[in-house]
């Protein structure tokens, strides 16, 4: 058997990955995307881990709501992280439909509406499961190519999974909706029942692979090869060739195509875009250009995210803004203004004592603590990020706002909000992705937390605005240690 494109196996077939450097066996759930429910990110062959991974908790506590969920922050960090780095390339951030805000009180999310991730459980709807079936269900996907609806043997004996050998209970995404804190699994039958979201239970990864990824003779996934790429032979060596330009009577033009003879034949050569117009899918040299010359493709949207490696951890990066920021030189607009998803791994002060006096132009967090981080960027990652100007009041209860010129910075309170209710007035104004609702709770390592704000507390001179753990405003004394989830943009 030769190498053929992922996309011509049969749903049910095994491929294997290699996963923390053991070969994992997965199975073809679905080819392409499932229905319109979803975005056309999740047009692509589905993946699911054959056997269990291993058990864990849904949540740290008894809240079911996914998207903030430790398990859905263990997939797309540690978990993702286990995976060759090839393959960790080509996995695709897809946004898959998802119960927002949790069971009881929750919305049913789809579309380009859905969650943006890269790894993922199944939801109860896409092993083929209905509120038919149960009632508490949300409907949060499409039953998958591989499953079977409904509760009979058949269908639940496709849904059995194994841990060392032995049947045993995996969870899904969904949580139940006539609480806050149950959440749906399968059981050692097939069958669906619920549990508490901080329970201990089997996790199956699930991914979606671009259906022109390789798999060779034994089963193994390759990254795709690119049939369309054009190369040249430059003193012995193989460069290639993904564009040019070419000078005609001194004005200089980009080639976009052209034609090559080859035995007497012609063929067109044409090149491919610049930028994949799925935002994740680009590499961050891309993404960094692509703001440079403000050629930003308009898929790109606002709450679109990528991972970036940060100090050797992986972060989920957030799209926040577009348009929103001032380049400090006076040449106009940042296209995209990103924030981390969650925190920094590790907590920092906004002064080592208890003042906001000097505002945020002279705290330590400004001059000390973010150009630390800074520096732990990727290369191509610390020299593409441009200052931009950010508006705050001077501390000491100062009315008075300064203009300081930042490369990473915090968000002030009405950026996060669109109120002013602890801050002084004028900081700026609130970015889409928070006026469209999108969650302002924040984890770090795992659980949700408190993370600082960048506005001076105007009722006094030794508080500095944060968002608590619950993701409502609040303020805190300066020298204490909170989360981070700066901003930036190129």
């Amino acid at each position: 058997m030769a190498n053929k494109a992922i996309s011509t196996l049969a749903v049910g077939s095994s491929v294997y990955l290699n996963v923390g450097g053991v070969r994992k066996e997965f199975l073809v759930v679905h080819q392409g995307k499932p229905s319109s429910m979803y975005d056309e990110s999740c047009n692509g062959t589905w993946l699911l881990m054959k056997d269990i991974y291993e058990n864990r908790q849904w949540n740290s506590s008894d809240y079911n709501i996914y998207e903030t969920s430790t398990v859905n922050t263990y997939l797309n960090g540690p978990f993702f992280s286990r995976f060759d780095s090839n393959i960790q390339g080509i996995i695709k951030q897809v946004k898959i439909p998802y119960r927002k805000n949790g069971g009881n009180g929750g919305s049913d999310q789809s579309g380009a509406n859905g969650l943006s991730c890269k790894v993922f459980l199944l939801s109860g709807y896409e092993i083929g499961c209905t509120t038919s079936d149960f009632p508490f269900f949300p409907v949060n996907g499409t039953k998958l190519s591989y499953f079977e609806a409904g509760t009979g043997s058949s269908a639940m004996n496709k849904r059995i999974a194994k841990l060392n050998g032995s049947a045993a209970y995996w969870w899904l995404r969904s949580p139940l909706t006539r609480n806050t804190s149950g959440v749906w699994r399968v059981d050692t039958g097939g069958d669906c029942d619920s549990g508490s979201a901080s329970g201990s239970y089997g996790i199956r990864p699930a991914l979606v692979l671009p259906s022109d990824a390789i798999v060779d003779d034994g089963g193994n996934i390759k990254p795709p090869i690119d049939l369309t790429a054009h190369k040249t032979l430059i003193n012995g060596t193989a460069y290639t060739v993904k564009g040019g330009k070419c000078m005609i009577n001194g004005t200089v033009y980009n080639i976009l195509k052209g034609r090559t003879l080859i035995g007497g034949t012609g063929y067109d050569i044409t090149f491919k875009p610049s930028y994949d117009p799925v935002f994740a899918n680009n590499t961050w040299e891309q993404i960094i250009a692509a703001c440079h010359n403000n050629e930003v493709p308009e898929t790109w949207k606002v709450a679109d995210q990528k991972t970036m490696a940060i100090g050797g951890v992986d972060y989920l990066i957030d799209i926040i803004g577009k348009n929103h920021d001032d380049y400090s030189d006076g040449s106009g607009k940042a296209p995209l203004t990103f924030q981390l998803h969650d925190c920094y791994g590790k907590y920092k002060n906004m002064n080592s004592s208890n003042t906001n006096s000097g505002g945020w132009t002279s705290c330590a967090m400004r001059s000390t603590h973010l150009p630390a981080i800074l520096a732990l960027m990727p290369t191509e990652v610390q020299n593409g990020i441009r200052e931009v100007n950010k508006l705050t009041s001077a501390g000491s209860q100062s009315p008075n706002i300064n203009t300081t010129a930042d490369k990473l910075f915090l968000l002030s309170e009405i950026e996060i909000f669109g109120s002013v209710r602890y801050s002084e007035s004028g900081e700026g104004a609130q970015y889409d992705y928070y006026k469209a609702g999108n969650s302002t709770v924040k984890q770090r390592n795992g659980s949700a937390d408190t993370w600082w704000g960048r506005s001076p507390f105007g009722g006094n001179s030794t508080y500095f605005c944060d968002v608590y753990d619950n993701g409502n405003v609040g303020r805190n004394s300066a020298s204490n240690a909170r989360g981070v989830a700066f901003a930036f943009c190129f």
